[in-house]
Formats: structure tokens, C-alpha cells, sequence
């Protein structure tokens, strides 16, 4: 992604335009990502929504450490 701002480690940015139209959705119905975004971060010409990671989720990346 183009943006120069970090995310923390438990966080993830969404790019949800063009071909990536209705990622969010699919995340959030999948247990991956929680409903609402936190904030919206410059990334190139846009901005992408940051969102926090489930618990489910963090579990998950915790185990395949």
C-alpha cells in the first residue's frame, strides 16, 4: 500500500476500491476484521479504511506464529 503511516500490529488497512469493491464485507462476515473502521489513512490519491483485527482473528495469527 502507498502511505508512509504505520499500523499497529493487531490493525489492518483495507484498500475496499476498484477491484478490491466489497473486501470489507467479506472480511467482517468471515470473523477477520471487527465492523467499524477505526480511521482512514492517506494511500496514494484515496485513503484506506484501518480496521481492527477480531479476536478470533488475533488467535489465529497468534497459533501460526
Amino acid at each position: 500500500m502507498n502511505t508512509s503511516i504505520g499500523i499497529k500490529q493487531d490493525f489492518v488497512a483495507i484498500k475496499g476500491w476498484s477491484e478490491n469493491t466489497g473486501i470489507e464485507e467479506v472480511l467482517i462476515e468471515a470473523g477477520v476484521i471487527c465492523e467499524e473502521s477505526v480511521v482512514a489513512i492517506p494511500c496514494g490519491m484515496a485513503v484506506a479504511k484501518v480496521f481492527p483485527l477480531t479476536e478470533e482473528a488475533k488467535e489465529v495469527m497468534k497459533n501460526n506464529q
